[in-house]
């Protein structure tokens, strides 16, 4: 494939528009951020509470492990978690 220009005078003409265009280049990339990046961020509590109603299974008040213990100490078993 043939092009018009090669690749040093792409590289001069590139630096020459970001010299000349810093504060267009820099609003663009802001609003680049904003529209890709939403606000979405979730306090670790509030992701815990949506995990175990999801997944109740999950949750430390499905399992009890005090019982589960109970099992491991009378099999002989070490209790390990």
């Amino acid at each position: 494939m043939f092009k018009s220009k090669c690749k040093e005078c792409v590289s001069i003409e590139a630096k020459y528009y970001r010299e000349n265009n810093k504060e267009a280049l820099k609003q663009k990339r802001q609003e680049l951020r904003e529209k890709a990046a939403p606000d979405v961020g979730v306090l670790m509590r509030e992701a815990a509470q949506m995990a175990n109603q999801s997944f109740p299974l999950l949750s430390p008040a499905y399992w009890n492990t005090g019982a589960a213990k109970r099992v491991y100490e009378e099999l002989g078993l070490k209790w390990t978690f």
